[in-house]
């Protein structure tokens, strides 16, 4: 449920769900409802007439549906959102990584950038700002970029790959959209790139399938494959060839673009923690690459 309106008299009232259905207590009459039909985005509100007789709905992106004796006069369904974007970020060691790049690439854009990534947490240990964020900061964009650790105390140890843990991380991830949902706030689950360790890979595919499950299932979320970005042909790559106006530091005009452990992004991993960054001693295709993948996309909406 999203919205509660009360009759004229006080003796009843209508509740709103996020799908558009109406449920009526009391003296509310019922007079028809968006539940069960497609919605470009989630519902947020409920607003009834001053007679009782009908009442409006409101959907996330501004759409306005009207019911009873209540007159449709306009929405803002398909507007794009007013002033320059506002994105944040949230994620974890690798998100830490690219967080410079990622806030130098949307200055550069004309965009705001808020970066909240820090290595080893997950979903849940960004829950508390994330509420604070939406209300303070109002972002139009948010990329959640989370590679599936389990070390916090908030993932209450459940094994990697176990049934539990994906439940968490799906709950999580739906609690995040679920407090953004209320600003209009359009959110991207970010795809992680496959690690050299192969027996990684199954539990970065899982997940990535869970990004993109949970996107396909909201209107307001959309799964960017940004793993993609530091990979060749789907595949873990140590290098690729450079990219047009980049520094070329690699062999045969290649740069490395993963770091020794097979993980991150940094060639040598000799890194700096400055705050929510993770800085590199030299310069970071990989990191410069998977910032503008996770951003991208959000520029675009």
């Amino acid at each position: 449920m999203v919205g509660l309106a009360a009759t004229p008299d006080g003796k009843g009232y209508w509740e709103v769900a996020s799908d558009g259905g109406i449920f009526s207590y009391g003296d509310a009459g019922f007079f028809g409802s968006r539940g069960g039909q497609p919605l470009a985005a989630p519902m947020v509100g409920l607003a009834a007439t001053p007679d009782g007789k009908g009442y409006w709905e409101v959907a996330s992106d501004g759409g306005i549906f009207s019911y009873g004796d209540a007159a449709f006069a306009g929405s803002a369904a398909g507007l794009p959102p007013s002033g320059p974007h506002r994105v944040a970020l949230y994620g974890d060691s690798l998100g830490m990584e690219a967080g410079m790049d990622f806030t130098y690439l949307a200055r550069a854009a004309g965009a705001s950038a808020l970066v909240r990534t820090y290595g080893g947490v997950a979903v849940c240990d960004f829950l508390t700002s994330m509420a604070s964020d939406a209300a303070s900061w109002q972002p139009t964009d948010v990329v959640l970029e989370f590679s599936g650790d389990n070390f916090t105390p908030c993932m209450g140890g459940d094994p990697i790959g176990s049934p539990q843990y994906y439940a968490k991380y799906r709950a999580d991830v739906e609690q995040a959209i679920a407090i953004f949902r209320p600003y209009g706030t359009r959110v991207f689950l970010s795809g992680i790139p496959f690690d050299a360790w192969e027996g990684a890979n199954p539990n970065v595919a899982s997940l990535n399938q869970l990004y993109a499950s949970v996107a396909a299932a909201d209107s307001g979320v959309t799964y960017v494959d940004a793993g993609q970005a530091v990979m060749a042909n789907g595949a873990y790559t140590q290098t690729l060839p450079c990219l047009p106006g980049e520094p070329c530091t690699g062999p045969s005009g290649t740069n490395v673009v993963r770091a020794p452990d097979g993980v991150h992004f940094c060639p040598t991993g000799n890194t700096t923690d400055e705050g929510y960054f993770e800085m590199c001693d030299v310069y970071s295709s990989g990191a410069f690459r998977y910032a503008a993948a996770l951003l991208g996309p959000a520029l675009a909406s």
